[in-house]
């Protein structure tokens, strides 16, 4: 997943990974104030884009998401279009209600789940 062939192809070529739909998520670095691209996998249902910060199954946040906890005022790219979001973590009732479908969108999130103590947080970016 690499922004810049992204990019650099016009989104043709590295904006899927196995079938799982990939944008460009620019957050604000919670410390330094600078713009910080990351590519995510994500899932758009009902004009949200739905993100999940499983960290590969890692014990610990993705710094992305620890951005968007500061500061909730996003950028996200996705098909060669690019919006102003708003970043919501999803209550834990919400959250529960969507993870079947983003587990069926993308299997990957509930094994990184699986292999962490932590709970995977979901993501809302809503288009500002």
């Amino acid at each position: 997943m690499n922004r810049r062939i992204i990019r650099m192809t016009g989104w043709r070529a590295g904006s899927r990974r196995r079938g799982i739909p990939i944008g460009l998520l620019t957050t604000t670095g919670r410390r330094s104030g600078t713009p910080r691209t990351t590519p995510v996998m994500y899932l758009e249902d009902g004009g949200r884009f739905f993100v999940v910060p499983s960290n590969s199954g890692f014990d610990h946040h993705p710094d992305w998401f620890l951005n968007l906890v500061a500061s909730p005022s996003a950028t996200f790219e996705a098909e060669g279009d690019e919006w102003q979001v708003r970043a919501t973590v999803l209550d834990e009732a919400e959250a529960s209600d969507r993870w079947p479908t983003l587990v069926a969108h993308n299997p990957l999130w509930g094994a990184y789940q699986e292999l962490t103590d932590r709970c995977v947080p979901v993501v809302s970016l809503d288009r500002t």
